[in-house]
């Protein structure tokens, strides 16, 4: 349990706030050096991210998970390792590269159908206020009558 802390304390500081305040840094200065190998970073960082989420849920229970989990994130973070660099380099970049236009027409679909269903909740939500003001009215009138 003292383990899964000190990874905690490790990711929340190493993965995501200290490379928060660079990316802060190097908007500031407006260095465009640094934007791209920051980009990845955070290309990369997001992934471990979204699957150590997906992953808890089922593998909680492997022993020495969190352990595992330490190493993997010891070794994306350290700069001697360029873990993430290798990650984006061998694995992300070819993959999204060869599915890059399946996953923007998925994204444009997504959010082409989330435009209509807000669209049509809020006509809905508007229809109903429409009908409940005019009913309110019609009280008021029948009382002052």
């Amino acid at each position: 349990m003292l383990f899964g802390g000190i990874y905690f304390i490790v990711k929340l500081l190493f993965l995501q706030l200290y490379p928060a305040y660079i990316c802060y840094k190097a908007i500031k200065v407006n260095d465009p050096n640094q934007f791209g190998p920051l980009l990845t970073y955070w290309v990369v960082a997001s992934g471990f991210l979204v699957a150590e989420y997906l992953t808890d849920i089922f593998l909680f229970w492997v022993p020495f998970y969190t352990d595992i989990k330490f190493v993997l994130l010891l070794w994306l973070i350290l700069p001697q390792t360029q873990g993430t660099l290798v990650v984006y380099r061998d694995w992300l970049d070819p993959f999204l590269s060869q599915h890059e236009e399946y996953i923007d027409k998925t994204l444009i679909d997504i959010q082409t159908k989330a435009r209509q269903t807000i669209s049509l909740h809020l006509q809905t939500l508007l229809y109903t206020l429409r009908n409940v003001i005019i009913d309110i009215i019609k009280v008021r009138e029948r009382k002052k009558l």
